[in-house]
């Protein structure tokens, strides 16, 4: 598909799940890295940059609560209201992470003649049944890896309950990684009477 004069403007969005530290310090996920990536091939095939770039640091995108990604909100809100006819993502699983609502959005999208690009796949279209199949697999994907993802972490996190080291010898709490040599969780606190 040849570039439209609509689509020679385009909104760029950029999200990462957590703001973790690695042991260095350094951001586990780094959002600006994404934007970075999204301006840099902007400027390779000549797309003109809509300022700012939508934002959502340390959001997950396994939800439809539009509240809980304001930048993608607004994206979605400026997309409604035709000021944006194409967004710039890296991956599809920036744009959503759970199957249905990131389906739902796709078509919303393409309803209003709008296109989702990423630098992974390329246009995300659902009008074709092809389009479709493709971005209901891209999506089911980004989906099981969250699923499988928290199955471990709850996992784990039930072994941990059951392990007696893990509980804090004065409140019976289970902290999570190494247990400190002196917890300060409030009921420690208040024992110690430093609360």
């Amino acid at each position: 598909m040849g570039v439209s004069g609509d689509c020679l403007r385009v909104a760029l969005y950029a999200r990462v799940s957590d703001k973790k530290l690695t042991e260095e310090g350094k951001r586990r996920q780094d959002v600006m890295r994404q934007v970075d990536m999204l301006r840099e091939y902007c400027k390779r095939v000549g797309y003109e940059v809509i300022e700012p770039p939508y934002i959502d640091d340390g959001l997950s995108a396994w939800t439809d609560d539009l509240n809980s990604r304001p930048a993608f909100a607004k994206l979605r809100s400026d997309m409604l209201q035709g000021h944006i006819k194409k967004v710039l993502i890296e991956s599809l699983d920036r744009f959503s992470s759970d199957m249905c609502s990131g389906m739902g959005y796709l078509k919303e999208w393409s309803d209003r003649n709008a296109i989702v690009q990423s630098l992974q796949a390329g246009e995300h279209e659902v009008t074709t049944d092809d389009g479709w199949m493709k971005n209901a697999i891209f999506l089911m994907l980004a989906e099981y890896r969250i699923r499988s993802l928290r199955s471990k972490v709850r996992s784990g996190m039930a072994r941990r309950a059951n392990d007696e080291r893990a509980k804090c010898r004065s409140c019976g709490i289970i902290h999570m990684g190494r247990h400190p040599k002196s917890c300060k969780c409030l009921k420690c606190l208040k024992k110690k009477g430093g609360v």
